[in-house]
Parts: structure tokens; C-alpha cells; sequence
């Protein structure tokens, strides 16, 4: 199990040439643990700062580590989670396709199973069709 998990953290889960179009486009490579550990940095010591220190959100709303940070993070944020929800329903799959072969599960499990990853797979590979930095 332990190699199903890493082997899951360099998994390419959409087509190739799914992405926004234009140079803004985020490609599934953009969600990594590395970037939501940033955004969520963003979200605990940054977002904060700039709350205090503008006090005004009409005045905050002007400042670039607002206006572009904000959205690009939630993004990052939203894609790690939508990537981690597809990658998990995709080894539980291989798990109860590994447990079928040796009689330890039903087909219908392994039925359902799947239709939960292609689910997920597929709300993950939407995301990052229509996601895109703010500059």
C-alpha cells in the first residue's frame, strides 16, 4: 500500500493538453503538497498581515498581494484537494482490484469503486481545464 501512495504523488490523473488556454493556464503540475503548503502559509500568516496592516477591504483590495495572491492561492488550495480526492478514490480501486483477485471483494465493490474514481478523476481533470493564474 505504502508504494501505491507514493507512486500516486507523481500520477498525471488528466489528458495531456487538458488546461486553460493562453500563458495564465494552470497545468495539473501546479497543485502540488509543496504549493498548497505555501497556500495555505498565504492564508495563516500573509492574509492576516495585510488585514491588519490595511484595516479597510476597500484599501486591501488594491494591493497586489490581495487581488492576485487571494484568488491564485484559493486555487492552488481548491486543485491540491481535488487532486488528493481523485488520487485516494484511485487507490482504493487498486486496492479492491487487488482484493478481488484473491476472492476478498465483489465485483460490485470494484464496480462502484471505479465510478467513485472516474467521478473524482473527472470533477479534478474540469478543474484544472478551467483553471488560470490572476495577474
Amino acid at each position: 500500500m505504502l508504494l501505491m501512495a507514493t507512486s500516486s504523488l507523481t500520477a498525471q490523473l488528466c489528458p495531456a493538453d487538458t488546461g486553460s488556454t493562453g500563458d495564465l493556464r494552470m497545468g495539473e503540475e501546479a497543485f502540488t503538497r509543496e504549493g498548497a503548503e505555501r497556500a495555505l502559509a498565504y492564508f495563516k500568516t500573509t492574509l492576516p498581515q495585510l488585514m491588519v496592516e490595511f484595516k479597510e477591504f476597500a484599501r486591501l483590495q488594491s494591493v497586489d498581494r490581495y487581488y492576485i495572491s487571494y484568488p491564485n492561492t484559493l486555487r492552488i488550495l481548491e486543485g491540491w484537494m481535488l487532486k488528493q480526492d481523485a488520487l485516494g478514490a484511485r487507490d482504493s480501486l487498486a486496492l479492491l482490484e487487488a482484493r478481488q483477485r484473491s476472492g476478498g471483494a465483489s465485483p460490485e465493490d470494484v464496480t462502484r469503486a471505479r465510478a467513485r474514481y472516474e467521478s473524482r478523476r473527472q470533477r479534478f481533470c474540469a478543474f484544472v481545464a478551467a483553471a488560470h493564474y490572476v495577474d
